[in-house]
């Protein structure tokens, strides 16, 4: 940093020495005056494109009115007692735009030059009628302070105004226009008020201070060191660089697309700040220095502030090869309503600071801790509320909080032998999504969760003790359930959640009643084959001694959902699926006797194809085979009741022809 503020300086200083010989004509007194008079210059000559001119007279306060089209070599504005008028405009050439005091209230157009000046109380401006319009990507630099009035253009070159230890005010009214960076070194400062927009340009801040009022449109903020006070800016890509210290006070940031955060830099609040990620937006986190193994990015307050950082777009912490982290601190609120992506990483929240999710946590090989003394807003008197928790070989720690109810629209995934939530061993209701997969076991206290919400046993997952699915909820998955599943009126039961197997090594009821429902994946087979293997058809497996008990009546049936999902099938051709199997020492029964299939008892409903004539539960052995005849499309079933004869489905099975369901 001071390394680049002297070579600036010292760029600046040769510039002013080469071009301080090129003087040609003065304005000669300070009195009002035309451009065009040549009595008012010193020598008695009009400036032109190839001449310097310089206005430095002091004394009272004149103008020098630009009365029509003019081109300059080089321009010296240095005198607070004069305003550049007229209509203009006057174009300065490659001898550049020297401008230390003063004001332009008409429209002066250059490709160079220096704004500003070191001098104390000498201040550049441009008036309400003015316009600085800059033509070229070179760098100007500013010592002293700008006002901006009026017009800053700095037009589709990408100059860079470089403030050096000076301050640029924009005033409300005021436009700053064009594809500029403003790039502030220590000691200096932009000050923006009212709404003064600056939609395409950039802010790189190296130090000293943004600050002002009112809310400002820009492209970028790159974000070195320094301070941002008492401004809403709106920027579509901010980037936390190095390090250095960064405060925000009483000021708030809107993210509404790209952003980097370099992973070992603190954001500190004073005052009350906020910064929203809005939908859409990407915050990535990147290692520190070259070459870097990350670090751990952290969110501050300090002198009493409070500091609300708000996610509904993107935050990537890291990737598995480096070790990264989040720290979220005292008076931090934290409301991640996005998606925050930790990748090897550590999220901590202190004590005093606040934590929310109703978005998507996804966690992989990480740790989130929040302790006693945070607050948890997602948590109140034993239930979790709102947004997905995805942890994959994760730990997450509420501190002694014991979730005894996920509420509902809340969803977690548990995957991965590695995963660890101590608080959900208190879990005794779910009214809303629980996923235990991919070599994760839950085991938790009590030895049956009530469900109105979904439970699933993923592919390797083990939800290791009983499940009562009660109205409205569901059972499902291709894993294992060690425990006893009872299904009451209105419950679902899904085994494979699509065409695979769910085991269970306890006995399962599925009681009769309004909506109960079973649901039976299959992909199309040959006609008259029987559909043997899982991969044809959702099954549930029973494993050591447990039943399958079907408890229903005539007067509380079973529906079984039919739902091809693959294949193809035969119309007008019986089909045959094992939909069950049971383990030595297993058994099926209807009402807790030996199984006996009696259609009344039953309803069925479908989706892939057309419906069925007739349909068949039968025990083959071990297995529970459902046999049915499909037709093609969705017509008039009792017309196909008169056309279509019964079809013979075994010795001692019964039939059921279905005419109301379609």
């Amino acid at each position: 940093m001071r390394v680049m503020k002297r070579r600036t300086i010292l760029a600046a200083s040769v510039w002013i020495l080469v071009s301080g010989s090129a003087f040609a004509q003065s304005w000669a007194a300070p009195v009002n005056g035309n451009w065009s008079d040549p009595s008012a210059w010193n020598p008695a000559t009009v400036p032109g494109s190839t001449s310097s001119a310089n206005i430095d007279m002091i004394g009272a306060d004149y103008t020098v009115a630009v009365d029509g089209a003019t081109a300059v070599q080089q321009l010296f504005l240095s005198s607070a007692n004069a305003t550049l008028g007229g209509t203009g405009p006057l174009t300065v050439g490659s001898g550049g735009f020297n401008w230390s005091a003063g004001t332009i209230a008409t429209t002066v157009v250059t490709a160079s030059g220096n704004l500003g000046t070191s001098t104390a109380g000498l201040i550049c401006t441009i008036a309400a009628t003015g316009t600085l319009r800059l033509t070229s990507g070179n760098s100007f630099y500013m010592y002293g302070q700008l006002t901006n009035a009026g017009t800053l253009d700095t037009g589709s070159g990408g100059p860079t105004i470089v403030v050096e230890q000076g301050s640029l005010i924009l005033d409300t009214g005021s436009t700053m226009s064009g594809t500029a960076v403003i790039r502030l070194e220590d000691f200096s400062s932009v000050t923006l008020n009212g709404s003064a927009p600056f939609t395409s340009i950039e802010v790189s801040l190296l130090g000293g201070i943004v600050q002002g009022s009112g809310t400002h449109t820009g492209k970028s903020l790159s974000f070195y060191q320094g301070s941002i006070s008492g401004v809403t800016l709106n920027v579509q890509n901010i980037n936390l660089v190095a390090t250095n210290s960064k405060t925000l006070i009483n000021a708030t940031i809107n993210q509404s697309s790209i952003g980097s955060w370099n992973t070992s830099c603190t954001l500190t609040a004073q005052g009350t700040s906020r910064w929203t990620i809005q939908p859409g937006a990407l915050l990535q986190a990147t290692p520190t220095g070259f070459g870097g193994l990350g670090g751990t990015a952290a969110l501050a307050t300090t002198a009493g502030g409070t500091f609300q950082f708000e996610n509904n777009g993107t935050i990537n912490l890291g990737a598995n090869v480096f070790t990264w982290g989040l720290s979220i601190g005292n008076g931090v609120t934290f409301s991640n309503g996005g998606t925050l992506s930790a990748q090897g990483s550590n999220v901590s929240v202190a004590a005093g600071a606040t934590f929310e999710n109703t978005g998507v946590i996804f966690a992989t090989t990480s740790t989130l801790n929040v302790p006693d003394t945070a607050t948890l807003t997602n948590f109140s008197a034993g239930t979790l509320t709102g947004g997905t928790w995805q942890l994959v070989n994760t730990t997450v720690n509420f501190g002694t909080r014991q979730v005894t109810t996920i509420g509902p629209g809340t969803s977690i995934e548990l995957n991965g032998a590695s995963t660890s939530f101590p608080a959900l061993a208190g879990l005794t209701q779910n009214n809303g999504t629980l996923l235990v997969t991919t070599g994760a076991t839950f085991t938790p206290t009590a030895a049956t969760v009530a469900t109105a919400g979904t439970i699933e046993a993923g592919p390797g997952g083990t939800f290791a003790k009983g499940i009562a699915v009660q109205s409205g909820g569901t059972v499902t998955g291709a894993g294992t359930v060690t425990g006893v599943v009872a299904v009451q009126p209105g419950g679902r039961l899904a085994p494979g959640n699509g065409v695979g197997t769910l085991t269970v090594n306890a006995p399962v009821t599925v009681n009769g009643g309004t909506g109960t429902i079973w649901d039976v994946s299959f992909t199309g087979v040959a006609p008259n084959t029987p559909a043997t293997a899982s991969t044809q058809a959702s099954r549930l497996a029973l494993s050591g001694s447990a039943t399958l008990n079907l408890a229903a009546t005539s007067a509380d049936k079973i529906t079984l959902n039919l739902m091809q999902v693959g294949g193809t099938l035969t119309p007008q051709q019986p089909v045959s699926y094992v939909i069950a199997t049971a383990a030595s020492g297993s058994n099926f029964q209807t009402n807790g006797g030996g199984f006996s299939f009696d259609p009344s008892q039953f309803d069925v409903t479908f989706a892939g194809f057309g419906g069925v004539t007739t349909f068949d539960l039968s025990v083959v052995g071990n297995d529970l085979v459902i046999q049915f005849i499909p037709v093609p499309e969705p017509v008039s079933v009792l017309a196909i009741a008169f056309l279509v004869p019964a079809i013979p489905l075994g010795v001692g099975k019964l039939r059921k022809r279905l005419v109301a369901f379609l």
